[in-house]
């Protein structure tokens, strides 16, 4: 949370999010009704707005602040907000990372060879409002084999094979706040080198949850998850960060 220094106020005291188009009134109403405020500070964007019309705008527009002044919502997550309403925020994402974890140990039991990524993604979000999620907070991914390279792969409609590692990248909302949690399957029996390089990634993912704490950078922990990984030689195929929050969106 941001802190505000004693003596001092803080005008600023929200942040914005940017939702996926058409559904920044469906997470405003979601929110107000448990009892979280929002706010839209420019709906119009300024450059649309009377007082501002004699500034210069290039000739093609500006579309992306007019894309974002239809996308974004601001939220009272600030230093002001009281502790209750933290702890009804903080209590929402625990839930909604408890019912993941709840699916992705289903999903242990289910059948994958035979099954295409595009049937399994559908069964993962199917399962997630089955067992109370109120939606699901992006499109499940299912990738197998070399489609999993792909951190934001498309589900096809090929049939898993056996001997190939399969990532299963999905999320849901409770009370207006989403989950995301990504799992690797073997599907059967697969290669020692397949096995080898789930353990360096496991370990990779270790030592950045070892090094995660307060007051610590994200950067320090994303750099403390790259040592083992960078050591083998494989620095160049970690290509992402190391994680992201979550929340509304």
């Amino acid at each position: 949370m941001p802190r505000v220094a004693d003596g001092l106020s803080s005008v600023w005291a929200q942040y914005t999010v940017r939702l996926p188009a058409g559904r920044r009134a469906e997470v405003a109403a979601r929110l107000h009704a448990d009892g979280v405020p929002t706010a839209i500070y420019y709906p119009k964007p300024l450059h649309r707005q009377e007082a501002f019309r004699q500034y210069p705008v290039a000739g093609n527009g500006l579309p992306v602040t007019d894309r974002l002044a239809a996308e974004v919502l601001s939220l009272p997550m600030h230093a002001y907000l009281d502790e209750p309403t933290q702890d009804r925020i903080i209590d929402a994402v625990r839930r909604a990372g408890a019912l993941s974890d709840a699916v992705f140990e289903l999903l242990v039991n289910e059948r994958f060879t035979g099954r295409t990524e595009r049937e399994l993604a559908w069964w993962v979000e199917r399962t997630f409002r089955d067992r109370g999620a109120e939606g699901v907070s992006f499109e499940a991914i299912v990738a197998a084999g070399e489609n999993a390279s792909s951190p934001h792969a498309v589900p096809g409609d090929r049939p898993i094979e056996p001997g190939v590692l399969v990532t299963v990248d999905a999320g849901c909302v409770v009370s207006g706040y989403c989950s995301d949690c990504t799992r690797t399957f073997a599907v059967g029996n697969v290669s020692d080198r397949l096995l080898e390089l789930y353990a360096l990634c496991l370990e990779a993912q270790l030592a950045g949850l070892a090094a995660v704490g307060p007051g610590v950078a994200a950067t320090e922990a994303d750099a403390a998850s790259r040592v083992s990984i960078q050591a083998e030689g494989l620095g160049a195929a970690y290509g992402h960060g190391l994680g992201h929050g979550v929340g509304i969106e």
